[in-house]
């Protein structure tokens, strides 16, 4: 049954290195996600002893576990309307940490059911579509070569869309018509290349168009909230940069330019600002940008750097994750104020 566990929102002083703009701690645990209405954050803690899905209101009070599995359970992913959660578990008959079953549980705990349960494929990074009736996520088929599969919860009917090398990181346009990710197109290599490209292609897997195709590494492909752009992380210049794009591959843009490495680009809900994780300062930190690349701001300065940040949806703050000294994570919320969403 789901029960509450706390209250720990806190400043606490023991966290040395809080960021360029002081953030609060709100709970043990990692991937943090917003939930629609901006009023709770989903996340994955180990504080029961095992890898559970929990809710915190965003002001850190009422602390919530909602899964009790055996398995282990990550990938939390809202529904468009916040009445449910997709998460990953870890198939109870094995013991190595590769993830088996995709399952939804209301956001109050109650309901925790299998949508998919597969004793021989792997599934992750689950993506739920803006129009709630598709989930898209990594479908690992026995082996440890994923593809990009989509799941029909109107007639719990599920497909595998491509047919590549490391097809990952799936992510919906807004209209929920079509799909984002990173793969490499290997039938067009005579030998298997490391070097992944960003494609696009429609929800039935239609369409599929390679829109990089180079000889980098292009990744972490994030839509713009209108659909009109896209923004990836590429090495294409000798470092990991952010760029941005045109859904058909044209128009492509360089935002930043830093001999160090700078990923996992995510944009504001207002399409003015993107975020971005960079280790140019020393430890992977935070920053945020203007959405043409101006007013590079460094939001974080934690001694184990931070990450996996996530947007609000009123676009006011960003929660991440960052680990301690003790090798545990903490999830903390930044309000980003005027000195950086003035910063146009």
């Amino acid at each position: 049954m789901p029960g509450m566990v706390g209250d720990t929102a806190t400043t606490d002083e023991e966290d040395e290195g809080l960021g360029m703009v002081e953030p609060v701690r709100l709970a043990h645990g990692e991937y943090p996600v917003w939930s629609p209405d901006g009023q709770q954050i989903a996340f994955v803690s180990w504080q029961a002893g095992n890898s559970d899905i929990y809710v915190v209101n965003a002001d850190g009070s009422n602390l919530t576990q909602l899964t009790y599995n055996e398995a282990g359970d990550r990938d939390p992913v809202w529904s468009p309307d916040g009445s449910r959660i997709a998460y990953v578990s870890l198939d109870r008959k094995y013991s190595f940490e590769h993830y088996h079953d995709l399952r939804v549980v209301n956001s109050d705990g109650a309901d925790d059911v299998p949508l998919i349960a597969r004793s021989d494929d792997v599934l992750e990074s689950p993506s739920w579509s803006p129009d709630g009736r598709y989930i898209a996520f990594e479908e690992y088929d026995g082996g440890r070569n994923p593809e990009i599969a989509v799941i029909d919860l109107n007639s719990g009917s599920s497909d595998t869309l491509t047919f590549l090398t490391k097809a990952e990181h799936p992510k919906w346009s807004p209209d929920s018509q079509r799909i984002l990710f990173q793969a490499i197109d290997s039938s067009i290599y005579s030998s298997e290349p490391d070097q992944p490209d960003v494609f696009i292609m429609y929800l039935d897997g239609s369409g599929r168009k390679n829109l990089t195709d180079d000889d980098d590494w292009d990744m972490f492909p994030s839509w713009s909230p209108d659909g009109r752009r896209i923004a990836f992380a590429s090495d294409r210049d000798g470092d990991y940069d952010i760029y941005t794009m045109n859904p058909d591959g044209s128009n492509l843009t360089q935002l930043t330019d830093d001999p160090m490495g700078d990923l996992t680009p995510s944009w504001s809900p207002d399409g003015q600002r993107i975020a971005f994780a960079s280790n140019r300062d020393g430890d992977r930190d935070i920053y945020v940008m203007n959405a043409d690349g101006s007013s590079q701001t460094r939001l974080t300065d934690f001694p184990g750097g931070a990450g996996l940040q996530h947007w609000s949806p009123d676009g006011q703050r960003i929660a991440f994750d960052a680990p301690l000294n003790n090798g545990t994570k903490n999830i903390y919320v930044i309000n980003l104020g005027e000195d950086v969403l003035g910063s146009n």
